[in-house]
């Protein structure tokens, strides 16, 4: 679907390299223009490591776009859930 669309973006994009203990989660609202470009994302949550909140949201500059869903629009605003083993 949608999320997993997108989450594939941001697994290419996301590099980590550093030790992480656990599955911690950051949670970051994204905003996009109508054509998906990214134009706005801030921490709604943090996941308690620096590193990780960090590698998430360099991420997030790298994609720069959100693809458009089946419906040819994008979701915005749109709520992200970066978790380590989801994304390394």
């Amino acid at each position: 679907g949608y999320e997993g669309r997108i989450m594939a973006i941001l697994k290419r994009n996301l590099v980590f390299t550093a030790e992480i203990s656990g599955n911690p989660v950051v949670s970051i609202e994204v905003i996009t223009a109508a054509d998906g470009r990214i134009t706005s994302k801030r921490i709604l949550k943090s996941s308690g490591n620096k590193a990780w909140d960090d590698a998430s949201l360099r991420a997030l500059e790298k994609t720069e776009i959100f693809p458009k869903d089946v419906d040819g629009r994008v979701h915005s605003p749109y709520e992200i859930n970066f978790r380590p083993k989801d994304l390394l």
